[in-house]
């Protein structure tokens, strides 16, 4: 009895792992459902590592706040920090800029654009080497929880209601195109 017991958990185990490892990956020319999907826009690969409400008086949210200017630290009552963590690969054998303009929209037409922050774990633009990444692999940000560069956003918190939200990553060629994803909230 406990040798069948045991080769049936097997056999629904592996049934259940061979799902695992499946991965999806979008051209500019389809939108993203979700997070965790390559976008490929002008050469590069972007993906979504994370997304979610931050707070800067709790321990492991606090770094990312450093290096924000004081002119930024203000945030509206009725409003949430809101991060984007992405990781940006270059598979190319040439460098490519990466892309300078963000903006989540919500389901109610609103726009918003990430914060300005020199902070360590802040994504910033820059020509990625040929077979580069952003963040690059020898930074903290790589070896983070979450892997990636941190856009920093002011949302109110009435627009996590109006879901889905939508990161729009803008072309560094031709701010007019966009590749878009819809963000876990």
């Amino acid at each position: 009895m406990f040798r069948r017991s045991a080769a049936l958990l097997t056999a629904v185990a592996a049934l259940g792992l061979s799902a695992c490892g499946a991965e999806s990956i979008t051209s500019s020319s389809e939108p993203a459902e979700s997070e965790a999907l390559y976008l490929d826009l002008n050469g590069l690969k972007y993906q979504v590592q994370l997304s979610r409400q931050l707070n800067p008086a709790l321990p492991e949210d606090g770094d990312y706040f450093r290096g924000i200017d004081q002119s930024e630290r203000f945030l509206p009552k009725g409003s949430v920090w809101f991060g984007v963590f992405i990781r940006v690969e270059n598979e190319y054998d040439r460098p490519i800029p990466s892309a300078r303009e963000f903006e989540i929209d919500d389901t109610r037409g609103n726009k918003f654009e990430p914060i300005d922050s020199e902070g360590v774990y802040a994504y910033q633009p820059e020509t990625i080497p040929n077979r580069g990444y952003i963040p690059n692999q020898e930074d903290l940000q790589a070896y983070s929880g979450t892997q990636g560069s941190l856009l920093l956003f002011k949302i109110p918190l009435e627009s996590l209601d109006n879901r889905p939200l939508e990161l729009a990553i803008k072309d560094p060629s031709d701010t007019r195109k966009a590749v878009r994803v819809d963000l876990d909230v």
